[in-house]
């Protein structure tokens, strides 16, 4: 199973990876007709409806710059127990299965059960999510990646999971932290879910 799933998640990063190269490029060039959805000194959002695998989910990509270093940034983004402290809505996000990828990358990798809590009065229901998730380090940047997969795939405790929450899928989704300076960074969020069910 481990050995599955090790190879599920170097194809999560390398899906993430070839978006990333496309969406790095933009407005210069544009091999995948990525549409701009807004503009401004703030942030910049691309869509692009050929979503992932030959999926009918459109793919979002949004880029904006901080004043921050990308460690600290990557910290409050990919670390479980920071996590929580700026998302009100998260309910649960913890490491199910640690995957054991060879010493010699600068990838890790494991499965993260989510799951967010029902807003509005409950009129968009609580999802969850079970998903790979790759985070690689380099001098340059930091990267976050993930892909929902099947629950039967891994060793899920059930005892976690949220009784009323519609699992949600995500075909593909990541984040790239790229370094512009000592205090500045890039920070660049892909996404392609489907939430299913009711909203």
């Amino acid at each position: 199973m481990e050995d599955n799933l090790i190879k599920f998640a170097f194809q999560t990063k390398s899906e993430f990876q070839e978006i990333m190269n496309a969406v790095e490029q933009l407005p210069s060039k544009n091999p995948m007709n990525w549409k701009l959805e807004h503009s401004s000194s703030r942030m910049i959002i691309y869509t692009n409806t050929n979503g992932p695998g030959g999926s009918k989910w459109p793919i979002w990509a949004a880029s904006s710059e901080m004043n921050f270093p990308i460690e600290s940034i990557f910290e409050l983004i990919a670390t479980v127990q920071n996590r929580s402290t700026w998302d009100p809505l998260l309910v649960v996000f913890r490491a199910v299965q640690f995957l054991n990828i060879s010493a010699t990358s600068n990838l890790t990798a494991k499965v993260v059960y989510s799951a967010t809590s029902s807003m509005f009065k409950g009129l968009i229901s609580a999802r969850d999510y079970l998903d790979v998730s790759v985070t690689e380090k380099t001098d340059g940047y930091c990267d976050m990646s993930w892909k929902s997969l099947n629950e039967q795939d891994t060793r899920l405790d059930k005892s976690i999971t949220v009784d009323d929450a519609i699992r949600g899928w995500n075909y593909i989704g990541g984040i790239r932290i790229r370094r512009l300076g000592p205090n500045k960074s890039l920070v660049t969020y892909v996404v392609s879910s489907n939430l299913k069910g009711s909203v």
